[in-house]
């Protein structure tokens, strides 16, 4: 699989979860769990170095949707 879905449940991942199904987006889906820290994992800041949810690795590549919603530009990093 090409796409690789980060979630964590009663997120704001919720959304991208819920777009992606409407859309029958196939993806891997890695579940997080926020109070045990898994987002502050040395693994998950490798694709988000936030360290938020929802995060998308496509092909080697992350989506960052944390920046989006700041204004900021979209973000598409290659991954090391």
């Amino acid at each position: 699989m090409s796409l690789t879905f980060y979630y964590a449940p009663m997120s704001t991942a919720s959304i991208t979860e819920a777009v992606l199904a409407e859309l029958g987006t196939p993806c891997d889906r890695v579940k997080l769990d926020i109070s045990a820290g898994d987002t502050r994992k040395p693994d998950f800041l490798k694709v988000n170095p936030n360290g938020r949810v929802p995060a998308i690795a496509y092909r080697g590549a992350q989506r960052d949707r944390s920046t989006e919603s700041k204004g900021g530009s979209r973000r598409l990093s290659q991954n090391s």
